[in-house]
């Protein structure tokens, strides 16, 4: 699925739900980055979390959201929300 599609995909607002990222992607999950879930689709999710992990578009993460399993996905697009916050939206793979 490519990103325009995911564009169109309808969108769910979330109610204070947390998500973990582990940056390897082919051993046991062990998250290190903590983020906020701003928005979830079928296809994938808006993160906001710390400036602090030279996030980068097309790079693989791996995300458990909430009591789900952890799923791979990757990263579409990075905005800057000031010099401290990053979004950046996730594309479920």
């Amino acid at each position: 699925m490519n990103a325009e599609r995911s564009v169109n995909a309808t969108r769910f607002q979330v109610e204070s739900l947390a998500a973990q990222i582990d940056f390897n992607t082919t051993e046991d999950f062990c998250p290190s980055y903590h983020t906020v879930v701003i928005d979830e689709s079928r296809t994938g999710c808006c993160l906001a979390g710390r400036d602090d992990q030279n996030l980068t578009k097309g790079m693989k993460i791996r995300l458990k959201v909430g009591k789900m399993n952890p799923l791979i996905g990757e990263i579409i697009w990075v905005k800057s929300v000031d010099e401290k916050i990053v979004k950046f939206g996730i594309q479920f793979l």
